[in-house]
């Protein structure tokens, strides 16, 4: 009853998904009841049956299953709620494509709406087409505003790198009927490179909330990006309950098993940088495990490299991958594509303007602008607290107001009477 009442449409659905989920959570096998309601739908038309089988599918993590018999679905069920059973399982599948083309074909046979299939349309679309999607979530917030409506448009706007137009309704969270947690903490992170001041004000309205348990880690880690430390002491000790009982993402370490994966990291870390140095892993790969960033490695590295006189201290970024074979014959005319690390690269050496002359247009990534949105994100500073001390302590050495810690009382000894 309480899913039924949610007035936001998007999360009512997806709230009743989860209310299948845990219906079925005390049955021994969900897949043997959903094969006796197929069954019943066999032997009886009992419409209900069927549609109870396929949600049993989609809330246990099988949203194929469903748009694999959505031809049979409508025909049995031509109705809004089986239109969106389809469409969320189609977008929850990976099948974003599948999902837009079914939004359309309904709107072509019925003019009933909702917003939760317009909420499934602009997240469809925010993966084919960016701009097609801003203009369906500004449609989107016009006739069904609400706080994951505004998290949505903010979303495909980023997806085009217009960082500017994600303030307004960034702030429009802030006052939105029934705001959660949830949507609070997304924007923040959305706003926390164009606005760090909303960014807080996001943060802290969240923080006035419940925080779900899978959120608690991001929340901490959202709290040092924004200079938030002194304000992290609730989240550290729902941490610490979440790492005891394994909740929520987070896992306790023994000190056994931090030497361990202390070790097995080290391992690799060495293993994956002889093999980039060998030229056997293109930057890339390398990149995703070891955490660099691709903006710092194309953009930061090289203008350290041409500052530093000592060559053996520069450090190696492999123009091309050793691995790929080269285009053989000229490619004057030809068409052009250029994945990050190249036009990164020809950014920093100031060639994007004579390759756009001669090879465009030029296809890149329809990613390409959330993912220089996110490698500027990443630039930032992790815990500005923390820079500032360091800075704050570097002025006290060069001052002569701080002295390295002596050898006796490093030892223990403690320091002499009268001492401060």
């Amino acid at each position: 009853e309480e899913a039924e009442s949610i007035a936001d449409e998007a999360r009512r659905a997806l709230a009743q998904a989860t209310v299948e989920r845990h219906r079925s959570a005390g049955k021994k096998d969900w897949r043997a009841v959903a094969e006796e309601r197929l069954q019943a739908f066999k032997d009886g038309g009992d419409v209900a049956a069927l549609l109870e089988a396929h949600h049993l599918h989609a809330a246990h993590g099988d949203p194929a299953f469903a748009v694999a018999g959505a031809e049979e679905l409508l025909m049995a069920a031509p109705n809004i709620r089986t239109i969106h059973l389809i469409c969320e399982a189609a977008w929850r599948d990976g099948r974003y494509e599948v999902c837009a083309e079914w939004v359309k074909r309904w709107r072509s046979l019925s003019p009933i709406w909702a917003g939760s299939l317009a909420w499934l349309n602009v997240a469809c679309l925010i993966h084919l087409d960016p701009l097609d999607a801003i203009a369906a979530a500004n449609a989107l917030l016009r006739d069904y505003p609400s706080a994951s409506s505004t998290v949505l448009a903010m979303t495909a706007s980023v997806r085009v790198g217009d960082l500017k137009a994600i303030s307004v309704p960034g702030r429009r969270l802030l006052h939105e009927a029934g705001a959660e947690s949830r949507p609070l903490l997304a924007g923040a992170q959305m706003v926390l490179v164009v606005d760090p001041e909303l960014a807080r004000t996001l943060w802290r309205a969240a923080m006035a909330l419940e925080i779900p348990d899978e959120l608690v880690g991001s929340a901490l880690m959202l709290a040092y990006h924004l200079g938030e430390d002194q304000q992290t002491a609730p989240l550290m000790r729902r941490m610490q309950v979440l790492a005891a009982e394994s909740r929520g993402g987070v896992r306790a370490l023994s000190l056994q098993e931090t030497l361990e994966y202390a070790r097995s990291q080290s391992e690799q870390v060495v293993e994956i940088l002889t093999k980039y140095h060998a030229g056997d892993l293109p930057i890339h790969g390398v990149a995703q495990v070891l955490g660099w960033t691709l903006a710092e490695t194309f953009r930061l590295w090289p203008a350290a490299n041409r500052t530093e006189k000592e060559g053996v201290r520069h450090r190696p970024l492999f123009v091309r991958f050793g691995g790929r074979s080269f285009p053989k014959g000229d490619l004057s005319g030809q068409s052009l594509k250029m994945d990050i690390t190249a036009f990164l690269l020809a950014g920093d050496l100031e060639l994007l303007d004579a390759v756009e002359e001669a090879y465009a247009p030029i296809g890149v990534s329809r990613l390409l602008a959330v993912a220089l949105v996110e490698q500027q994100r990443r630039l930032g500073d992790a815990q500005p607290s923390r820079v500032e001390a360091y800075e704050r302590l570097l002025a006290l050495a060069s001052g002569a107001k701080v002295t390295e810690l002596s050898a006796e009382l490093s030892a223990g000894e403690g320091p002499s009477e009268g001492g401060d």
